[in-house]
This record gives C-alpha cells, sequence and structure tokens, in this order.
C-alpha cells in the first residue's frame, strides 16, 4: 500500500501536465507502517517558513531549494474548511501543475483585474470572505490564498506584513485598512537564507522548477527506506 500512495503522482501529473514532468523512475518495496504514528506530525497551516524548513531538513534532509520546489505543488487542488478549516485555492488554475504558484506571489506572470498587480491582505475578519476567524492567511483579489508559509518564502518574518503588493514583481508593504503601515522584509540572499530568490527563479523558468521538484520528490518518497527496487514492466 505504501508504494501505491507512492507511485500515484507518477500517473497524475502527465495528466494535468500535457507537458510531462519527469519525476524519476520509481522505487518500489515500501513496508506499509502498522501504526502510523507520525500520521499527525504533517505541516500545519500556521507554520511559519522556519518551522517548515526545520520540519523538511530534519525529517528528509531538504535544502531551502527542494523545500520551495515541492510547495509548488499547492498549484494543484484547493483547501477545504472541512479538512484543514481554511478555504480556497493557490490559483486560479487548480488543475494545472504550473508555476502560477510562484509568480502569483511576486507579480510575475497573470495580472490581476486590479490596477495594481497582486495586492495580498491579510484576513483580520472582516474581509476573510469564506475564512471568518482564520488567522495567517493572507487573499487577493480574486480570491485566492497564502497561508503563512507561502508568504515567508517571499517575506519573512510575515507578523508585521498586514498587506503586500508585487508592482514589477518585488513585493512591496501596504498600509492596512486601519491605517497602519505594514513591515515586509523579503526572504532574501540580503536577510540570510536567499529563499526569495528561489521563488523568483521557479517563477520565470518552469523547467528549473520541474527539475527541482523532480529530484526533491525522489528524495522525498525514497527516505528511510532500504532495499527499493526497479519493478519490472
Amino acid at each position: 500500500m505504501a508504494s501505491q500512495y507512492s507511485v500515484l503522482p507518477n500517473g497524475v501529473l502527465p495528466v494535468v501536465n500535457t507537458n510531462g514532468i519527469d519525476l524519476g523512475t520509481f522505487r518500489a518495496g515500501r513496508l506499509d507502517d502498522a501504526t502510523c504514528n507520525d500520521l499527525l506530525e504533517l505541516p500545519g497551516k500556521d507554520f511559519s517558513w522556519a518551522q517548515t524548513q526545520d520540519w523538511f531538513s530534519t525529517k528528509f534532509g531538504s535544502t531551502n531549494q527542494d523545500i520551495v520546489a515541492l510547495l509548488g505543488a499547492h498549484a494543484l487542488g484547493r483547501c477545504e474548511s472541512k479538512n484543514s478549516g481554511v478555504e480556497g485555492a493557490w490559483t486560479r488554475l487548480q488543475s494545472s501543475f504550473s508555476n502560477i504558484y510562484f509568480s502569483r506571489m511576486i507579480g510575475i506572470g497573470v495580472p490581476s483585474n486590479n490596477a495594481e498587480r497582486n495586492p495580498w491582505e491579510q484576513c483580520t475578519g472582516v474581509n476573510c470572505r469564506n475564512n471568518v476567524g482564520v488567522v495567517d492567511i493572507w487573499q487577493n483579489t480574486q480570491q485566492e490564498i497564502l497561508l503563512k508559509t507561502d508568504v515567508e518564502m517571499v517575506i519573512s518574518p510575515s507578523d508585521e506584513c498586514f498587506a503586500f503588493s508585487s508592482p514589477g514583481g518585488v513585493p512591496e508593504a501596504k498600509t492596512s485598512a486601519d491605517g497602519v503601515p505594514s513591515v515586509c522584509p523579503l526572504n532574501d540572499a540580503a536577510n540570510g537564507a536567499g529563499v526569495f530568490e528561489i521563488v523568483q527563479e521557479f517563477a520565470v523558468d518552469t523547467e528549473t522548477w520541474w527539475a527541482a521538484y523532480s529530484s526533491a520528490w525522489q528524495m522525498l518518497v525514497d527516505a528511510g527506506h532500504e532495499n527499493l527496487y526497479e519493478p519490472p514492466e
């Protein structure tokens, strides 16, 4: 069963992406866990970038590039409140495994109908639409969502960043509805992490993202398993 779950994306992604991302060679031989004790240890919707980075690097040895690449899978599907407490999709193209997830965050690519590209505002309880009472979630005029981890790949820490826009592809702070100025420091090389630069690269180069995703995915599904083998055709 464990190997069956691992092989599913190899069949799904070529369907949603006709260009055909290569996830590498599938290897079988995983043993099912009788208890699934770590089921509740998945990254939560309120995780900061630092928490997400620590979780992936500790469990899988993932680099920042691996983690950013894997988070690009948010381009597919949507959140449902009955499952996660959050309602909404990261992109309007929920069945396209494209780099629009990255481009929407930094304003490169598909512009919004607003004169100001990609104005993101933090949910405050008044402007939350389908997410009343949810914190650490940002929404734009097209009702796309970003969770705290998503935002903090670009802006970190995000606690003081109530709203931001992305004219010209570089986020800049906006003043929130109550007139309080936002402070939005980039999570870039100048501040040590260099994560924003990875987002920028994936936003303009789909093939670079696909290659990074494939490598990170292979590491993810093979981690902790020994004696894996390529099944006969």
